[in-house]
């Protein structure tokens, strides 16, 4: 009995595993390095440390982890992610207690940190635009020296659950079945 003529022509389009097209995580670490530089990496130490939070969940270690420093590097890792069909995993400070940091699929960890810059910040409607991972300290430092007087000028400002800006918290009566 014969295959179907669609199924004949799928088989041809994939390649044997024995094959030498390059993987996709080959593939991906190239188009990256061209992007990043040394920016990313395949070394099993920072793949490793990019593997778990401070969950309990087993570790998942990407295939490769990424330290972007703009939107426009996030975009391409993510085309470059697209076109390989590798997941992509964001980690920031890696205390994740929920596992989302665990690349259970390996792919492609994108560290944020590098992206810490205040972009914008508007006395007026009490916002501001920040990228991924800006410290503390920094923003303190923009949101000072905007308007000295902002009560989210402070520190309490950059806990959610004790700023003069955010809503309160539910109260513990609201909050019982």
């Amino acid at each position: 009995m014969s295959e179907p003529a669609d199924a004949v022509s799928a088989a041809k389009t994939v390649p044997h595993p024995d094959s030498s097209a390059p993987s996709a995580v080959e593939s991906a670490l190239t188009q990256l390095q061209t992007v990043l530089g040394k920016r990313v990496t395949a070394a099993l130490a920072i793949r490793e440390h990019h593997s778990h939070g401070e969950s309990t969940h087993a570790p998942g270690v990407p295939d490769l982890v990424c330290f972007p420093e703009s939107t426009p590097e996030v975009s391409r890792i993510a085309a470059i992610s697209a076109h390989t069909g590798l997941p992509i995993v964001p980690f920031g400070a890696g205390t994740s207690l929920e596992g989302h940091v665990h690349a259970t699929r390996g792919g492609i960890s994108i560290n944020t940190s590098r992206m810490n810059r205040i972009l914008r910040v508007s006395v007026d409607d009490m916002d501001a635009t920040v990228e991924a991972s800006p410290a503390s300290s920094s923003a303190r430092k923009a949101l000072s020296a905007s308007s000295p007087k902002s009560p989210c000028a402070s520190t309490r400002c950059l806990k959610p659950s004790a700023s003069p800006c955010a809503p309160s918290p539910p109260s513990p009566e609201l909050s019982r079945p």
